[in-house]
């Protein structure tokens, strides 16, 4: 069934086709609070700004979404270039997902800050 499909769909089954949908791509489950925000962009298809502790798997939320949700577009503020850079490397790595990856240095061309 499509997200599209369960646009629709009570909460229950939301939540169950979400569940399935982390299982496809990670060996983890998704705790409650991270279910909730996936459920919020793929069915309300609505922008979604989360500032979270770290630890938290943000990087699961912000995954998912390319991947699932064709013709998404997901923009992602990161501040530390090795955390971004892990992050492009990690969509870029999913099959459905496309990567348009911004930086300081990709804005300066290597010549420090813009």
């Amino acid at each position: 069934m499509t997200i599209a499909a369960l646009s629709n769909a009570d909460a229950e089954q939301q939540t169950l086709a979400t569940g399935k949908a982390i299982k496809l791509l990670y060996p983890y489950r998704g705790c409650a609070e991270q279910i909730d925000y996936i459920k919020y962009l793929f069915y309300a298809q609505s922008n979604l700004v989360l500032v979270a502790q770290t630890s938290f798997g943000k990087s699961m939320i912000m995954q998912l979404l390319p991947y699932f949700v064709a013709e998404s577009v997901v923009i992602i503020v990161l501040p530390l270039n090795a955390i971004s850079a892990e992050q492009a490397k990690k969509i870029s790595g999913l099959s459905r997902a496309r990567l348009l990856f911004i930086n300081t240095e990709v804005l300066t061309g290597g010549r420090g800050h813009a």
